[in-house]
C-alpha cells in the first residue's frame, strides 16, 4: 500500500543531493486534509507555499519539521481512474510533481506569520477559483505547457532513469505524455537524454541547468516546439 511517509522516502531517495537540508511532505487526499486547500479536480500539484498553507494540518498529524517541499495528490482520483494500477500511477504522479519542485528553484527560506497567513488566505481563495473553474471546463479545458519547458523534461527523465536503478519502472509517459501536445513521445526523449544519465546519478538534478543537454534531445524539442509551438 502506497502510504504519504513511502511516497516521502522515494522521493528523498531521488534526488538526495537536492533534498538534504529540507522535509519533504506528500499529502494523500485519503488522509482526509482541508477540503478547502486541495485540488480535487486535479491528481497532483506543487506549489512553493504549499508546506505553509498546510502546516497547521501537518502539525495536527505530527509531522511538520519545518519548511520544505510539499506535495498533494489525489490518490483517491487516481485510484478511480486506474483501479488496477493505483500503486504505480500515485508514484508516476509523484514524480511529476517532485521535477516541478527541483525546477522551481524555490529555497524554502522561513516566513513571518503575517506573510504565512496572507500566503494561506490567498491560497484558499485561488484553489477554490481553480475548482470552480475545473468543475466549470472539466470537458473542454485542454492540458497546459506552462511549467513543463525543456528543463522539466529532461528532469523527468533523470528521476524516471533513477526509479529503475531502484528497480521501479516507471514508464516516461506515465510520468509525462508530451503527445498530449502534439509532441513526440516522451520515451523518444528518455533516450535522447539517456547519455548523460550516469554522470548526474550522484549529482544534483538542480545542476542539469548549468549543463548542455545532449544534442539528440535539443534536437527533439526544438523539432517538436517548431511544429506545434
Amino acid at each position: 500500500m502506497t502510504t504519504a511517509t513511502s511516497l516521502e522516502k522515494l522521493a528523498r531517495a531521488l534526488a538526495p543531493s537536492d533534498l538534504t537540508a529540507r522535509p519533504v511532505y506528500i499529502v494523500l487526499t485519503s488522509d482526509s486534509p482541508p477540503e478547502e486547500l486541495t485540488l480535487r479536480d486535479s491528481l497532483g500539484s506543487f506549489h512553493p507555499t504549499y508546506d505553509e498553507n498546510f502546516k497547521n494540518w501537518l502539525q495536527s498529524q505530527g509531522r511538520w519539521a519545518g519548511r520544505g517541499p510539499c506535495i498533494v495528490l489525489n490518490d483517491e482520483a487516481i485510484n478511480a481512474i486506474w483501479p488496477r494500477d493505483t500503486e504505480e500511477m500515485v508514484s508516476d504522479i509523484c514524480i511529476h510533481e517532485l521535477a516541478h519542485v527541483l525546477t522551481s528553484r524555490n529555497n524554502f527560506d522561513e516566513l513571518s506569520l503575517a506573510e504565512s497567513a496572507a500566503i494561506e488566505l490567498a491560497a484558499i481563495y485561488s484553489i477554490g477559483r481553480a475548482n470552480a473553474a475545473f468543475a466549470a471546463n472539466r470537458d473542454s479545458r485542454a492540458p497546459s505547457r506552462r511549467g513543463h519547458g525543456a528543463e522539466f523534461v529532461r528532469v523527468v527523465c533523470h528521476l524516471i532513469d533513477r526509479c529503475r536503478q531502484f528497480g521501479i519502472w516507471s514508464q516516461p509517459t506515465a510520468v509525462f505524455d508530451l503527445t498530449q501536445f502534439g509532441f513526440r513521445p516522451t520515451d523518444e526523449y528518455f533516450r535522447a537524454v539517456s547519455g548523460e544519465f550516469g554522470s548526474f546519478r550522484n549529482a544534483p538534478l538542480r545542476d542539469l541547468i548549468d549543463h548542455t543537454p545532449p544534442t539528440a534531445f535539443t534536437d527533439l524539442w526544438r523539432a517538436d516546439v517548431r511544429r506545434h509551438g
